[in-house]
C-alpha cells in the first residue's frame, strides 16, 4: 500500500511539470517546423484548443489521482498511528 501511495504522489508531482514541458516543446516544434509565423494568433488558437481539450480530459484524472494519493497517505498514517498506540498500550499494561 505504501508503494502505491508513493507512486501516486510521484505522479501527482510530475504531471504538471510534464504538461508544461509538452506545451513548451510543442511551441518550439511549431516554430522550428513552420517558422515564427506558426506562432501567430491563428495557429496558436488551434494549438490552444487542442491543448485545452487534452487538459480538460486529463485534469479530472489528475485530480482523482491527487485525491487517491492523499487518501492513501492518510490511510497509511492512520495505520502507523494505530500501530504506535497499540504498542504504547501494550507497554503500559506490562
Amino acid at each position: 500500500m505504501r508503494v502505491l501511495g508513493e507512486l501516486l504522489t510521484v505522479y501527482a508531482t510530475v504531471y504538471p511539470v510534464a504538461c508544461a514541458t509538452i506545451w513548451r516543446n510543442l511551441r518550439n516544434d511549431l516554430a522550428r517546423d513552420y517558422g515564427p509565423a506558426a506562432l501567430d494568433a491563428e495557429h496558436m488558437r488551434h494549438v490552444h484548443l487542442i491543448t485545452a481539450l487534452r487538459a480538460g480530459l486529463m485534469w479530472p484524472a489528475y485530480l482523482a489521482v491527487l485525491c487517491l494519493s492523499g487518501a492513501f497517505s492518510l490511510f497509511i498514517a492512520a495505520g502507523e498511528v494505530a500501530l504506535s498506540v497499540r504498542e504504547w498500550l501494550r507497554r503500559g499494561k506490562s
